[in-house]
């Protein structure tokens, strides 16, 4: 256990479950700011923030702050944020599974320690990159992001999984950038439900 920006912190000893989703969900839709010790998480989905905040809660034993924001970007939908500051949290996070701080979108990966574990903790990585970064796409299920190593290295899970993906790329014209995509259907319908029934 160990003190850090106003939060006292326990630092797991093992990889479980619960944190493999964390770093999934961190990954996708969360951060680690850059010009302090803050993990941030922010979704429209009241439900995958509050799955977040037990997840959070129950491996490093501290509390979020909870609040709600309009995203005037978004055609004004309400955005649920929960973030706790914590410096050991933070270098933890980013020492041993690669999440960088600061903006990260076209540099993520999945860091090795979640690469080189048992189905189990595998399973829960991608059952959070789908609860956060997924959606249909091509008639099947999806995701699509900003870097191509990200999309590379969940594919390659996925088809460990037995899944057969498909893999495609564009240029967004709007933010002339290049996204990577990846698709797949499978007869258990849904994102995590079907990693799950792998």
């Amino acid at each position: 256990m160990t003190r850090g920006s106003n939060n006292i912190a326990t630092i797991p000893c093992f990889l479980s479950e619960e944190l493999a989703y964390i770093v999934a969900a961190i990954l996708c839709d969360g951060h680690l700011k850059k010009d302090n010790y803050r993990v941030g998480f922010e979704l429209v989905s009241k439900d995958i923030v509050m799955k977040f905040i037990r997840n959070f809660s129950s491996v490093f034993d501290v509390k979020f702050r909870y609040n709600t924001r309009i995203d005037k970007r978004g055609g004004r939908k309400v955005l649920h944020r929960a973030y706790v500051n914590s410096k050991p949290i933070v270098l933890f996070l980013r020492d041993f599974f690669e999440i960088p701080r600061g903006k990260k979108s076209d540099i993520i990966k999945i860091p090795e320690l979640i690469k080189k574990s048992n189905m189990s903790i595998r399973r829960a990585f991608i059952e959070g990159v789908f609860d956060t970064d997924g959606g249909k796409r091509r008639g099947g299920f999806g995701l699509s992001s900003a870097s191509v190593v990200f999309r590379d290295d969940v594919t390659e899970m996925l088809m460990e999984f037995g899944i057969d993906v498909k893999k495609d790329e564009w240029l967004n014209k709007k933010y002339d950038k290049r996204y990577y995509g990846l698709f797949f259907k499978n007869p258990i319908s849904g994102g995590t439900q079907a990693v799950k029934g792998a």
